[in-house]
């Protein structure tokens, strides 16, 4: 039987994560996509943070994003955080943990400053405010993918208008639900980086002609 191969301790943790707490990888993988691509084109617009940092933080956030509706669908932020700071992960520190609970778990800001409270010693506010962030982008990711289709394949453009910043996305099959969704939680980007927000979806169809 081939065994798998892990570059490090953390990612052999969150593989067993998922099997556990049976999570769809090919999921995983799109909403790690996705929000890969958005933080590259926000980051120049973001606060000054580790590029390396973050792109950790989306990776793992992204294994176990609302893992806890395993458990219970309507109460899947709760559950998810619980379990992220109730249980050991191999090869991470006690505040990479909480800072991939609290990405994991992201449903508002007010949740996340919620959940934080308690460990007002591990985190500063500009911790916090960089979680908030990763959250948001974790969140619209995981949403653009909520028919299961790999409706989107890339985000190709940030531009900015009078109005405020346009994200441009590409898709291969109708995106209504994933548009529908992802109007709504843009809000929660919109409050971490206090700046306006409006999608754009474009067929990859029309790119091509």
């Amino acid at each position: 039987m081939e065994t798998a191969f892990f570059p490090n301790v953390a990612e052999e943790s969150f593989f067993q994560l998922a099997q556990t707490y049976e999570i769809q990888l090919k999921r995983v993988n799109q909403t790690h996509f996705i929000a890969k691509k958005i933080y590259e084109h926000l980051s120049s617009i973001m606060i000054k943070h580790d590029k390396e940092e973050a792109l950790r933080l989306i990776r793992y956030g992204a294994n176990v994003f609302y893992m806890g509706q395993y458990i219970n669908q309507e109460a899947s932020s709760q559950n998810t955080f619980y379990l992220l700071t109730n249980m050991t992960i191999d090869g991470l520190s006690h505040k990479e943990r909480l800072a991939i609970s609290l990405i994991a778990s992201f449903k508002s800001k007010s949740q996340l400053q919620n959940y934080a409270a308690p460990f007002k010693k591990l985190i500063t506010k500009q911790d916090l405010k960089f979680y908030e962030t990763i959250g948001a982008i974790l969140k619209l990711s995981y949403i653009l993918d909520c028919t299961h289709q790999k409706t989107i394949i890339d985000v190709d453009q940030l531009y900015k208008d009078k109005d405020g910043y346009i994200i441009q996305f590409v898709y291969v099959n109708d995106p209504y639900f994933e548009k529908f969704y992802a109007d709504k939680y843009i809000k929660h980007l919109e409050k971490a980086l206090k700046k306006s927000f409006r999608l754009k979806f474009v067929e990859a169809a029309v790119l091509s002609c």
